[in-house]
C-alpha cells in the first residue's frame, strides 16, 4: 500500500527479483498510482509493517482547467525541495489517457509557461516532464470537447414564421422576419429575405447574404432614389435571435449594422483556436465590404477572445481564417458568437443607384456575400 493525506491505497507488484536469498533480499518493482507530492509506502511481511518515504521530483509540473483546451493544455515547470528549475529544453514531455500507455508529447516553451499540444480531446489524460529520463509525478488533466457550430454548411432551411419570401436557418438568426414584415404579398419589393438559401455553393447550399431595400412604400421602377427606397438594411446571418423589427431610431434611414438589440451567441463549453468558412463576395459598390465577426465568452460574460475581419471581393469561393487567442491564465469559454453581413459600412446604405440595383423582379439590391462550410479547429 501506499500512503498519502492519510488514505491507504493498494499497489499492483510488477516483478520481485531475488537479489541474496540467503539475506532475503529481493528487489519488488511496483505499479504506483499518478498522485502528487511525498508518498509513504507500506509492505507488511509476517506481520511486520516496514515504510518506506518515496520523495518528490526534484522538480514538478503544474496545470489547471483554465489552461488545459481540446488539444493542447499550458503547463508550469520549478523545481522542489531547493532543487532548482530545470531547463525547459533538456525536458521531454509525455502524456497517456487512463487506460493508454505514455507517448511523447510536443512541447513548446512560452517563457512563463510550456504549451503542450496533441492531446486527445475531451479525455482525462496524464501529463508529464522527464528529465534524463526520470519522470516527475504526472499530472491528470481534463481536454475540453472539440464542439462544432449548428448548421455549418447551411443545408437546414425552412420558411420562417410563414411571412411571404421569408427563410430561415435552422440554428442561425437573420434580419429576414423583419425585411419580410411589410406590404402585400405579391409585392416583392416590399418583402424580401436579406439572406437566403443559395444551391451554388461551396459545397452543396450556401447561405446568400444581400443587402436590401425593403418595406411599404417602395416604389420600385427601373432607378433607384431616396424617394423610392423605404428601409435598407445588410443581410446578416449570426448565431443569435433574429431580428423581427427594427430598433428604435432608425426611422427611414439606413438599418443597424450592429445587433446590440439582439440576444447574441449560443451556449459553447469549449475555445476553438480557430475559425474558418468559405466565402463568395460581389459589392455593389466597389469600395463595400462584408464581415465576419467572432467572440467567445466567459460564464461571467466577459470576452474572452474576439476578431472582426473585413472581407473583400472575391469571385470565386475563397477560405478565410479567423485565428483566436487566448492568454495563459484564461477562464472556461461558455458562450460563441459567430456573425456575417453583406455590408460592414453605413456608408454604402445610401440610396443611391451607387450601391443599389433594381432587378427585373423589382427588387433593390446591393451587394452579396455567399458563406459555406463553416469549421471549428482546435
Amino acid at each position: 500500500y501506499i500512503h498519502q493525506a492519510g488514505r491507504p491505497r493498494p499497489l499492483t507488484v510488477v516483478s520481485v527479483e531475488a537479489l541474496s536469498r540467503a539475506m532475503n533480499d529481493y528487489k519488488v518493482t511496483l505499479a504506483a498510482p499518478d498522485v502528487d507530492g511525498t508518498i509513504t509506502v507500506n509492505a507488511t511481511c509476517k506481520g511486520v509493517t516496514s515504510s518506506l518515504e518515496v520523495p518528490s521530483s526534484p522538480f514538478e509540473i503544474a496545470g489547471n482547467d483554465n489552461d488545459t483546451y481540446a488539444t493542447r493544455a499550458y503547463v508550469t515547470v520549478a523545481g522542489t525541495e531547493g532543487n532548482p528549475t530545470p531547463a525547459i529544453s533538456d525536458l521531454t514531455f509525455q502524456y497517456k489517457t487512463a487506460d493508454g500507455e505514455y507517448t511523447s508529447a510536443t512541447a513548446v516553451d512560452r517563457g512563463s509557461y510550456v504549451e503542450i499540444t496533441g492531446l486527445p480531446s475531451n479525455s482525462d489524460v496524464f501529463v508529464r516532464a522527464l528529465l534524463n529520463g526520470k519522470p516527475c509525478r504526472a499530472i491528470s488533466l481534463h481536454t475540453e470537447e472539440q464542439l462544432q457550430v449548428p448548421n455549418p454548411s447551411f443545408e437546414e432551411t425552412g420558411n420562417g414564421s410563414g411571412n411571404y419570401n421569408e427563410q430561415s436557418f435552422t440554428g442561425w438568426g437573420t434580419n429576414n422576419t423583419m425585411t419580410t414584415s411589410q406590404g402585400i404579398s405579391s409585392g416583392s419589393y416590399a418583402r424580401i429575405s436579406g439572406t437566403v438559401s443559395n444551391s451554388s455553393g461551396h459545397n452543396g447550399n450556401c447561405a446568400e447574404l444581400r443587402t436590401v431595400g425593403w418595406g411599404d412604400g417602395n416604389t420600385a421602377f427601373i432607378s433607384v432614389s431616396a424617394s423610392k427606397i423605404k428601409y435598407i438594411d445588410a443581410g446578416l446571418l449570426h448565431l443569435g435571435a433574429t431580428r423581427t423589427a427594427r430598433p428604435s431610431g432608425y426611422g427611414d434611414r439606413s438599418g443597424s449594422l450592429n445587433t446590440d438589440d439582439l440576444d447574441c451567441g449560443i451556449a459553447f463549453a469549449s475555445r476553438p483556436s480557430k475559425v474558418s468558412f468559405w466565402y463568395r463576395y460581389e459589392p455593389k459598390n466597389s469600395s463595400d465590404q462584408g464581415l465576419a465577426e467572432v467572440w467567445v465568452k466567459s460564464a461571467a460574460g466577459t470576452i474572452i477572445a474576439h476578431k472582426t475581419v473585413s472581407l473583400g471581393a472575391a469571385s470565386t469561393f475563397t477560405k478565410n481564417e479567423i485565428s483566436l487567442d487566448y492568454p495563459y491564465g484564461t477562464v472556461k469559454g461558455a458562450k460563441i458568437y459567430v456573425r456575417f453581413q453583406s455590408t460592414a459600412d453605413a456608408t454604402f446604405l445610401e440610396k443611391t443607384s451607387a450601391n443599389f440595383t433594381v432587378r427585373t423582379a423589382q427588387d433593390f439590391l446591393g451587394s452579396h456575400l455567399y458563406i459555406d462550410d463553416i469549421e471549428l479547429t482546435y
